[in-house]
């Protein structure tokens, strides 16, 4: 039976009931049977509407609604008579809830606002004949006004006429008329001439301004001759040439591409023709920036140049329109540099994913796989055959459209991780050629590899950008070349002297060299006072700035005061032109209790030591993880850039570049919104939100625009960020006040249901300066119930600030339907992709049927962290018919380690499996940390096998007959480990990616994956919005 007919029996049914109970209960009290819910389906943004409900039966004794809103995509509200105000753009459900329980529910849409028009334009001829008529285009902006229906009158002089609603004119009598279009009430009008006779057209002229550039958009205009001919209609055209362009039938035209277009004018029955040169734009940029004293300085300008910018790890293999779209992103919010690789070393599993290839062996520029391996690739996604790109092609359209926009780049030329090969694989060229076993490190030592590196410095540098013609030594688009991204060891300092003097002395590029190391001051002087006297002549005379530096991190010293890079030499290399740093506290395991200070005081150390030595500092990356993944540690982001970029601005930083913008991703494997995955959790999307906002403004700030950002008082929710499910006995709920022109008098945690409660200062502790917490007793409410909170903060002057209001919900443990086993049996058609290896080789994936298990011929040879990815897709319906992933709350997995390759392997017992999934559209990692465990825990729990599902993991050893002979053999014993992964899902999810991890091991040979299980609701998950209403009305009365 459908889901439609479902319903329907199920209307009839309670109609029967409802006509049966009232007769059966005359006289005494009659309860509510059915709520029907009415209005609009579709409400736009900036409007209200009016739900009204109907009660089954009419007789009912008690008919009082109480209205509510479940959000959905969409955020309304609702008032008590059922006046609904919509808050964003998506869906929603208008409930009405009867006294008794009874619901009735309207599925609404929150649509944008009307768009007003702007202009009216009117195109048509300036004559008529008497005896003809003409046809009048009126061009109507904002093309997606919501009301752009014409209506055309003429107002009589002279002469006299008529017209349509179509905008046909008909001449009545000789002389000027004047044809009035109004849309939206906004007119326009064209004095026309009706004419005794016809006069032919004998040529017509395409006006249009001297330069149109690409993405300009114009209204051309036409001049016709006679000047005083008389016609009928025009239309416009456009043939594409060597540009592209689109026009209106009105000549409104879009250009799209650089290159010659045929812009085509029909009049009547006559077509005239003339060709328009669509121009690239303009570069904007035109003088190196330089280093001196400390400051950037750009050409023969005596201010610093300062910036606010951000980094991009695609640019150098995606198509035209990403690389667009990113660079238009960054201008529109000021940005002025961004960081991108420019290299691809190597030709492995991340080459062969992203379709993109660099130095594909030691001085193998530019021949592409397909004709050095005889490689040939397939899209995975539509099995089309899809040959790589030269990154070095991408890295050109890049410089092209950056210095269109005014922004520069920095070529990193290679990196430190196995990302786009890196260093490894130097070293793997090395150990292959060589029959050498040398490790990472040796990259910054071994000779021929420092020579193999140096050669692709030169093909760089030395290489001219086939769209420009400019040679990139001589390009001032490119604002520095680093020489690796975030390279780490005893030795970066030593290598990193001798190849930024080989790029400046032996290559001699003009712009600036930086090392792109992460800026470890653990060989810093433990102290050192930083002040004109004691520099040495590198702060100058005038310059009053002081500065006590303490080789100390707030809340622990964790990879920024440590010692895996000197960064102390690295500020003494006089060919490095300036020192950066990154500052990642959910990566390094700095406390969140301490996060934002232990940043803002890193910042400060290096700005100062940079000062010390005559370098600019730019904090060349940094993020704060989004709070909704399992291994963030719950950093309140807009907080943490604030704090951060107001110490670099005001310290005197010369740059601030972001960890990551982004745009759109335009293949399949994009999120839910078109956009790339946040695949780390640090993206920023220039979508008008609170954090693209504010690096507006420090773009405005370090460009000069404005010289200080204009800050409120304000409250920030700390603890939790977002509503939350916790195990935890205890949750201790946090915020943070700044005043800027406010006194504190009192600050109250708001607990739905009980009197409000003072929240507690921390004045004890100099770095939690603003901060008051209160520790919520989870054990107090069942498992599956919610404490609802906000923090309200009163000032002396009667005013008030309050937190959005957040859940915090104590576990249960959720009893779901089984709704799909995939234990890879023989009948069984199992649909997956694969993303390849991060850090390792995937040399091979298939369905083994023989033992009905998920192959997977693994290399690792590295010893470093390596996951592999495996996205399944294509699952059926539920036997509810609705779609199999959204709603899957719970997933289960195991995966299968060959014992006796691991046992050979040292140190294998203190190998961590993280195994994890990733819910697809979107990368959305889940489950990260939350079912850990080593080797040496399997191994001394090896006769373990707890099939208890509220367990996350579970583990042992366990026999795979491999020659299915019956027979048990020590190479058939298998490690395995049984993961159990809790989640709320939303309707965009359609795959899940499974990531088995080899926790650090070498490891060669093969592995299984097996028995995926999704339990969750087959006939659709209830209604439970873990985030309350925005609105949410508190009741701090305290009774029951």
């Amino acid at each position: 039976m459908s889901l439609m007919m479902k319903k329907v029996f199920f209307s009839i049914v309670l109609m029967m009931l409802t006509v049966l109970l009232v007769g059966c209960n005359r006289g005494k009290d009659v309860d509510v049977l059915v709520v029907v819910v009415s209005g609009e389906n579709r409400v736009q943004m900036g409007t209200s509407a009016i739900y009204t409900a109907s009660i089954m039966p009419d007789d009912a004794t008690n008919k009082v609604i109480t209205w509510s809103v479940v959000e959905v995509t969409g955020q309304a509200t609702i008032s008590e008579t059922g006046v609904l105000t919509p808050v964003s753009l998506g869906t929603i459900r208008v409930v009405g809830t009867a006294h008794n329980g009874v619901e009735g529910i309207r599925n609404v849409t929150i649509v944008p606002g009307v768009i007003h028009v702007d202009s009216v334009t009117i195109v048509g001829p300036d004559h008529v004949a008497l005896n003809h008529t003409a046809n009048y285009i009126a061009q109507v902006q904002p093309l997606d006004a919501t009301n752009p229906e014409v209506e055309w009158t003429v107002i009589a002089g002279t002469g006299s006429a008529t017209i349509t609603q179509t905008g046909i004119l008909t001449p009545i009598s000789e002389g000027t008329i004047t044809i009035v279009a109004i849309a939206d009430g906004v007119p326009d009008e064209k004095v026309v001439m009706i004419n005794p006779a016809i006069i032919p057209v004998t040529g017509a002229d395409v006006i249009a301004p001297d330069d149109v550039f690409e993405f300009d958009e114009i209204q051309l205009g036409y001049a016709i001759a006679p000047t005083n001919a008389t016609y009928s209609n025009i239309h416009w055209s456009v043939s594409n040439d060597t540009g592209e362009a689109i026009i209106s039938p009105a000549g409104f035209l879009t250009a799209i591409k650089p290159g010659i277009v045929i812009i085509r004018i029909t009049i009547d029955a006559q077509v005239f023709e003339q060709e328009l040169l669509i121009q690239d734009l303009p570069n904007q940029i035109t003088d190196f920036v330089f280093s001196r004293d400390g400051f950037f300085f750009e050409g023969d300008s005596e201010e610093p140049f300062r910036f606010l910018g951000t980094n991009n790890y695609t640019l150098h293999y995606k198509s035209d329109a990403m690389i667009d779209d990113a660079i238009q992103q960054a201008a529109d919010m000021g940005i002025r540099v961004i960081r991108m690789w420019a290299f691809f070393d190597g030709w492995e599993d991340e080459g062969r994913a992203n379709y993109a290839y660099g130095q594909i062996a030691p001085g193998v520029f530019n021949v592409s796989p397909v004709d050095y391996f005889g490689e040939i690739l397939y899209d995975r996604n539509t099995g089309a055959r899809k040959d790589p790109v030269n990154v070095l092609d991408r890295v050109d359209y890049t410089i092209k459209r950056a210095g269109q926009y005014g922004i520069r780049v920095v070529l990193v030329m290679t990196n430190y991780y196995p990302e786009f090969g890196g260093m490894n694989a130097y070293v793997k060229w090395h150990n292959d050629l060589y029959g050498t076993s040398l490790s990472r490190t040796a990259f910054y030592t071994n000779t021929t590899i420092k020579t193999w590196y140096k050669n692709w410095l030169a093909h760089v540098v030395n290489r001219t950008n086939q769209l420009t013609g400019v040679p990139y030594r001589e390009d001032p688009t490119i604002f520095s070349w680093q020489l690796a991204n975030e390279p780490d060891g005893a030795a970066v300092h030593t290598w990193a002297a001798e190849m930024s003097a080989y790029l400046k002395e032996t290559l001699n590029v003009q712009q600036m060299v930086s090392a792109g190391a992460q800026g470890s001051l653990g060989h810093a002087p433990s102290t050192l006072e930083i002040n004109r006297h004691t520099a040495g002549g590198r702060i100058a005379e005038d310059d009053d700035f002081a500065y006590s530096f303490v080789r100390q991190g707030i809340g622990g010293n964790h990879y920024g005061y440590g010692t895996s890079v000197n960064h102390w030499e690295l500020l003494q290399i006089d060919t490095l032109d300036y020192v950066t740093a990154h500052l990642y506290p959910d990566h390094w395991g700095v406390p969140r209790t301490y996060a934002i200070e232990y940043g803002e005081k890193f910042i400060k150390d290096h700005v100062a030591l940079a000062k010390y030595w005559g370098k600019p500092f730019v904090l060349e990356e940094y993020g704060i993880m989004r709070p909704n993944l399992t291994e963030s540690r719950q950093i309140h982001r807009d907080l943490a850039y604030d704090v951060w970029n107001r110490a670099l601005f005001e310290m005197g930083g010369a740059g601030s570049m972001f960890w990551i913008l982004t745009g759109i991703e335009d293949s399949p494997d994009s999120d839910a919104d078109g956009n790339y995955p946040d695949f780390d959790g640090f993206r920023v999307l220039n979508d008008g939100g609170s954090t693209a906002m504010l690096f507006r403004e420090y773009a405005r700030l370090f460009k000069g625009e404005i010289t200080e950002i204009q800050r409120s008082d304000r409250v920030y929710m700390l603890s939790p960020l977002i509503s939350l499910i916790t195990q935890a006995n205890t949750y201790r709920v946090e915020i943070k006040v700044i005043t800027e022109t406010k006194t504190v008098e009192d600050v109250f945690l708001y607990v739905h249901g009980q009197v409000p409660i003072a929240m507690t200062p921390r004045p004890d502790d100099p770095y939690r300066l603003g901060i008051y917490d209160y520790v919520l007793d989870m054990q107090a409410i069942p498992p599956g119930s919610d404490y609802t909170i906000k923090a309200v903060v009163f000032f002396t002057d009667g005013t008030s600030l309050e937190t959005a209001p957040r859940n915090i919900r104590r576990y249960v443990f959720l009893e779901l339907d089984t709704l799909y086993v995939m234990d890879f049996n023989t009948d069984q058609t199992i649909n997956f992709q694969t993303f390849g290896s991060y850090e390792a080789q995937l040399r091979s994936i298939h369905h083994n049927k023989t033992l009905e298990m998920l192959e997977l011929d693994i290399l690792n040879t590295s010893g470093n962290w390596a996951e592999h990815k495996v996205k399944l897709i294509a699952f059926p319906m539920t036997t509810g018919g609705l779609p199999m992933v959204p709603n899957t709350f719970r997933v289960q997995f195991t995966t299968y380690y060959n014992k006796q390759i691991v046992d050979a392997l040292p140190n294998s017992g203190s190998a961590v499996l993280k195994n994890y999934i990733a819910l697809e559209p979107g990368w959305v990692k889940t489950g990260i940390d939350l079912n850990n465990v080593t080797i040496a825990t399997i191994r001394t729990n090896a006769d373990k096998d707890d099939t208890d599902l509220t367990k996350r993991t579970d583990i042992g050893v366990r026999w795979i007959d491999l020659n299915q002979d019956g027979i048990e053999t020590p190479d058939e014993l298998f490690y395995f480990h049984t993961v159990t992964i809790e989640f709320v899902p939303n309707d965009s999810f359609n795959a899940i990616t499974i990531n088995p991890t080899t926790g650090r091991m070498a490891y060669d040979g093969v592995m299984f994956i097996d028995d995926v299980i999704l339990y969750g609701y087959a006939d659709g998950a209830p209604i439970d919005s873990l985030e309350p209403d925005p609105n949410f009305d508190f009741d701090v009365s305290g009774e029951d």
